[in-house]
């Protein structure tokens, strides 16, 4: 499997290597907040000038590429774990079922997961992103194996499909990924129902740059982030000037260097007026700010939702909406940018769940007029696939394009939901 492995997957250079794997002993055994160079060079019987060498980033660099190493390694023992598949359908089974698995019983991961997540995480999602584009590689041959349906295109397929198995793998949500037969339902019904022949030819996509990769910079409609909505902090509303306040002072300077003082005097109020309507101070404040932002979200979500004629209006609505929203958002943007260790422990793994969770009942009973009791897991999916191409922009599909997200429902969501065969 290494020889023909894309590049991002294959192991580095020996002296590389044995410092990468010393450098991941001195984290198993000391955490990541107290690695330093030194560890790592005495660990790989090398010197300090060495290390530097080969990292001339220091510190951040040999921690950053000793979890790319790690991560790209759990993917090599995984493709080497489905070698032997028979089909493409076993292939995804045996992935996700090996996968997991090896996730829970990570030690190291789950201990650093527990005690570092801030740390980790942020790295972890870099090189999950990174690495997307070789998994999609090496799923691209097994996907050439299959009936597609007419105007499927493998590496889009591939690139799908990437996104789902990287998303379960660190949060498997409602699916139970230590069954074989819920793993195999999820395969047929989520991950290959849009993809393998039968039903009509996909739409193709729409033309101009949605087809390609999307623009830097996008127009939308006002939504849900704009620092200061008209409707939150009117003159007689000092706590709502106080949270609108809030959310320009992260959008310019983000959680760490915004201080109670800053929020106090973007919203026109002293700081003692501030502490007497918050008297947790900031941490108050941005407590109240996220519970504004996600009242305010849910509100025009479900607002979008109303009225939808049929389930695919629905859904278009819903995937558009919500990624205008995210993408317009300055502060979370900013912090995506510039401090994702504030952001990422809160969305990763256990945390992502219960954010899939609590998504996923915002939209139910929209969802459930059209596919019954299925209404959780379609919300959950929608989000997850709402998420990842916000957090990973495809040369595919601009899910803030209606257009584009009209083709990206017809292709891998509908065709996967109740009254297609699948459950």
């Amino acid at each position: 499997m290494t020889d023909g492995a894309p590049a991002e997957l294959r192991p580095p250079a020996p002296v590389r290597h044995e410092i990468l794997r010393a450098t991941y002993a001195c984290i198993a055994r000391a955490g990541l907040a107290r690695v330093t160079v030194e560890d790592a060079a005495r660990e790989a019987g090398v010197s300090r000038a060495t290390v530097y060498r080969h990292f001339p980033g220091g510190r951040d660099e040999l921690v950053r590429d000793t979890v790319g190493h790690e991560v790209a390694h759990f993917f090599l023992d995984l493709a080497d774990a489905v070698a032997g598949a028979p089909t493409v359908a076993a292939v995804l089974e045996e992935a996700l079922l090996h996968a997991h698995a090896a996730v829970t019983e990570h030690e190291v991961l789950q201990k650093l997961l527990a005690t570092e997540p801030d740390r980790l995480l942020p790295n972890l999602t870099l090189e999950a992103n990174r690495l997307l584009p070789p998994i999609a590689e090496f799923l691209e041959p097994h996907l050439r194996r299959l009936h597609l349906r007419a105007g499927v295109e493998v590496s889009a397929a591939a690139e799908y499909v990437a996104r789902m198995v990287l998303s379960l793998v660190g949060s498997p949500g409602r699916w139970d990924l230590t069954d074989r037969h819920e793993v195999a339902e999820l395969v047929r019904c989520e991950l290959l129902a849009g993809i393998v022949g039968g039903g009509g030819p996909v739409p193709a996509p729409p033309a101009g740059p949605v087809a390609g990769r999307p623009p830097a910079h996008r127009t939308r409609p006002a939504a849900v982030g704009d620092p200061a909505p008209p409707d939150v902090g009117g003159p007689d509303d000092a706590e709502g000037r106080v949270v609108a306040a809030a959310l320009v002072c992260l959008s310019r300077w983000g959680i760490a260097k915004t201080s109670l003082e800053d929020i106090a005097r973007e919203a026109g109020v002293s700081r003692a007026t501030a502490y007497r309507l918050f008297p947790g101070g900031k941490d108050t404040v941005l407590d109240a700010t996220l519970a504004a932002e996600l009242v305010r979200f849910t509100t025009e979500l479900r607002a979008r939702l109303d009225g939808a004629a049929d389930l695919e209006a629905l859904l278009v609505r819903g995937v558009t909406f919500s990624s205008q929203a995210l993408a317009g958002h300055a502060a979370l943007q900013y912090l995506l940018a510039h401090e994702p260790e504030q952001l990422l422990p809160h969305v990763s793994f256990g945390r992502f769940d219960q954010l899939l969770a609590a998504t996923s009942s915002i939209v139910a009973p929209q969802l459930a007029a059209f596919v019954g009791d299925r209404a959780l897991r379609t919300g959950e999916w929608a989000t997850r696939l709402v998420l990842s191409y916000a957090a990973a922009p495809s040369p595919t599909y601009d899910l803030t394009d209606e257009g584009s997200a009209r083709c990206f429902v017809r292709t891998h969501l509908l065709p996967g939901l109740p009254g297609d065969g699948c459950p």
